[in-house]
């Protein structure tokens, strides 16, 4: 995220003044710019995540219509893709890394948290997601490349083989550890010729 981002937060809090006190802060000292949408129970949660787009969702654990980890629960399974990031007055140790377990990214507490651990906790939460989405991406291209039966290489800016398939480690005859991190020209010229252009 850079500063002249919008980054759109869902925050789910039942209590008006705490969504205001919350949204008020972080919009005054935040370093980036803040739009927030407030649901104040769990049906309307499910309902903006329906119809809106959102780069993080901070969530009260207790709704008027959810309790407890169950409200982790049925968020994550209306959105597997947002980082949630829990507020809740709830101090147990035990509560936060069950939140975790569940699916939460971070765990708060109301009252003992600075507007920049806050800050932190939500951009921390939004780029660990997107590692996450990046990595498992190249995860199921890799296997898909793996099991062609076309010679499949990947190779970075500096021309260095970042990943290839077993088609291609037949072709050149090297085992994979060979293979990675050498230039592509290495692996494929021999002699003044290249076998296979990079």
């Amino acid at each position: 995220c850079k500063n002249n981002d919008t980054l759109n937060l869902l925050l789910v809090e039942d209590s008006r003044l705490d969504a205001k006190v919350i949204s008020d802060l972080l919009k005054r000292k935040s370093t980036y710019r803040l739009k927030f949408i407030n649901a104040y129970n769990l049906e309307e949660t499910i309902s903006c995540l329906k119809s809106k787009s959102f780069n993080a969702i901070i969530l009260d654990l207790n709704l008027p219509d959810s309790r407890g980890l169950d409200t982790i629960i049925k968020v994550r399974e209306a959105t597997s893709e947002l980082p949630i990031i829990v507020l809740t007055a709830s101090d147990e140790v035990d509560l936060g890394l069950e939140a975790i377990s569940k699916g939460a990214d971070d765990f708060l507490i109301k009252g003992r948290f600075s507007v920049g651990l806050l800050e932190r906790s939500i951009l921390y939460s939004i780029e660990r997601k997107r590692f996450q989405k990046t990595y498992s991406n190249f995860k199921r291209l890799s296997q898909i490349c793996d099991v062609s039966i076309n010679a499949r290489r990947l190779i970075d800016s500096d021309f260095n083989i970042t990943e290839v398939n077993k088609t291609f480690c037949e072709l050149v005859g090297l085992e994979k550890e060979k293979i990675i991190g050498k230039k592509c020209y290495e692996v494929l010229c021999y002699k003044d010729s290249c076998s296979l252009s990079c």
